[in-house]
């Protein structure tokens, strides 16, 4: 493309990515051009993008741009967002920027005004995209999907939530805005499914440690189609998180939420978060303008919601806390330098056993020693400090796993989808991140997002 004196356009920039300038003149295959405050670039052609002069103007949709490339695109998206217009269309994407902030554009008002709505017709939003969704399934009579993927803190997880409350409202047997017990029941999914798989990491202060696709079903019977359940199918859960992390991460929501309420459990408790290896390895333990006792209260309502009732909530919350006791099994060489556990860490080991409800002489015996099975025989092998303490670990990480899947399985349970003939999927795939130490988990959470 050719250039002239005074056209806009945007240079690459290593702080901003792009920066704009004003072409002053061409020389050869370079380009000068100068910024706002007339500092002088030479940039070869070819680097060169150009853009509208009018930076002022923004449009909803990045089809509408005059000059489609990287540069105008981001350009447009940032002038949008300066005006705290987070959203905006490519054709049919809708992009979405993080505000960090509450914006007064969600609920049952906002909901009315795009239901049945095209998109085009009103201010880019997700509930247009979640409208569009459920058009589609009513006109096409074929299940519809929608994909949300991004990096670790770009709002995948909000835009899930208003993605369910949009068809949640709309899609009942009520008024939009009333919701039935079914509808509750299949928003009440979602905190549990925080609490037990999100957590904080240096980026993004809930950030979901799992991969999930969501079917919500539907009976496409009578003249519009009703939701009759829903269906959550998980991948990925980063358990490893629970034993190890970055300086200034957290674990799992759920353990720091059941320390804050843990009296309300077990009234003689006396523990705190730097009681627990497990707990202390991140050296981060709240997160600012969250209250996890509020936040437990929620979760245990949710439960509740979904059929789990009080007594089988204890049981879990004592299995977790088992598995706090668990990470504080400590090892040390014996005589024949072999693993044994410490003086604390056999206290441990029999608090551990105790809400695990395994007997402490098995549990000591699985952590010390392995069978390993050669020419149709069994051979026992003592463990060294090391191999000791990765069984221990490896132990941790298995039964979490399967708590994970036992709730699971009880949210899908609760709303079992009764004579659901077509579905619209919502895929929540996990945020890529790069940590200075990562887990098989993450690797293949970034492969996913690729």
């Amino acid at each position: 493309m050719s250039f002239q004196s005074g056209d806009s356009v945007m240079i690459p920039d290593k702080e901003l990515c792009y920066r704009s300038c004003t072409v002053k003149r061409v020389d050869g295959n370079n380009i000068i051009c100068f910024d706002d405050k007339y500092t002088s670039y030479t940039v070869s052609a070819k680097d060169v993008s150009p853009v509208s002069s009018d930076v002022s103007t923004a449009v909803e949709d990045n089809t509408q741009l005059m000059y489609l490339n990287d540069a105008s695109l981001l350009q447009n998206i940032q002038l949008r967002y300066k005006k705290q217009k987070i959203y905006t269309y490519t054709a049919n994407i809708l992009v979405a920027v993080n505000p960090y902030q509450n914006i007064p554009m969600y609920g049952d008002d906002y909901i009315k005004k795009y239901v049945g709505a095209s998109i085009g017709m009103h201010e880019p939003h997700v509930y247009a995209i979640a409208n569009r969704a459920y058009m589609s399934l009513r006109s096409s009579n074929e299940s519809q999907s929608i994909i949300v993927s991004g990096e670790s803190g770009a709002g995948k997880t909000v835009t899930c939530k208003h993605i369910m409350q949009f068809l949640a409202s709309v899609c009942g047997a009520g008024n939009v805005g009333n919701l039935d017990d079914l509808e509750k029941k299949v928003l009440d999914a979602t905190p549990i499914l925080e609490a037990f798989g999100n957590a904080k990491t240096l980026r993004n202060n809930n950030s979901s440690r799992f991969g999930k696709f969501t079917e919500l079903h539907f009976s496409i019977k009578g003249d519009a189609p009703a939701m009759t359940g829903a269906s959550v199918v998980t991948y990925l859960l980063e358990k490893s998180r629970l034993v190890k992390r970055n300086r200034g991460e957290r674990a799992f929501h759920i353990f720091y939420q059941l320390m804050s309420g843990y009296k309300t459990l077990f009234p003689s408790a006396t523990t705190k978060f730097e009681d627990f290896t497990y707990l202390s390895r991140g050296k981060c333990f709240t997160i600012d303008g969250v209250d996890d006792q509020k936040e437990f209260n929620i979760v245990r309502t949710a439960m509740r919601g979904l059929g789990i009732a009080d007594d089988r909530q204890k049981e879990l919350f004592g299995l977790l806390t088992g598995l706090l006791e668990l990470g504080n099994v400590a090892f040390e060489e014996s005589s024949q330098t072999t693993a044994q556990p410490t003086r604390s860490g056999s206290d441990a080991l029999g608090r551990a056993s105790v809400h695990l409800g395994i007997e402490s002489k098995r549990l000591r015996h699985a952590l010390l020693n392995r069978v390993i099975k050669a020419a149709g025989e069994s051979i026992t092998v003592t463990l060294p400090v090391g191999e000791a303490d990765a069984a221990r670990d490896a132990f941790a990480k298995y039964i979490y796993g399967k708590v994970f899947a036992w709730l699971v399985d009880a949210c899908n349970k609760a709303v079992p989808g009764v004579d659901a003939e077509r579905f619209i999927g919502i895929l929540d795939i996990s945020g890529f991140e790069i940590f200075e130490s990562n887990s098989f988990e993450q690797f293949c959470i970034n492969y996913c997002n690729e």
